[in-house]
């Protein structure tokens, strides 16, 4: 996916433990997947949690939102 990769690239800087660009894409595509079926950042952070723990960086309200606001560009 393209814009994800983009998106992945803009944000992220949101990532604090400084993971691969691949990880983070990988995790906009899952935000991006989860929107087309609910849009809401707590569905798309409880689907994120069940694939990551809680534990990581993709879980944080901030880095989703972030995802949403520029995939929604």
């Amino acid at each position: 996916m393209e814009k994800a990769a983009v998106v992945a690239q803009k944000i992220a800087r949101l990532v604090k433990a400084g993971h691969p660009l691949s990880y983070v894409t990988h995790a906009v595509e899952r935000i991006d997947a989860q929107r087309a079926i609910d849009a809401s950042p707590s569905a798309i952070r409880a689907q994120l949690l069940a694939h990551y723990g809680p534990t990581s960086d993709f879980v944080h309200l901030d880095f989703i939102k972030a995802a949403l606001k520029e995939l929604s560009r």
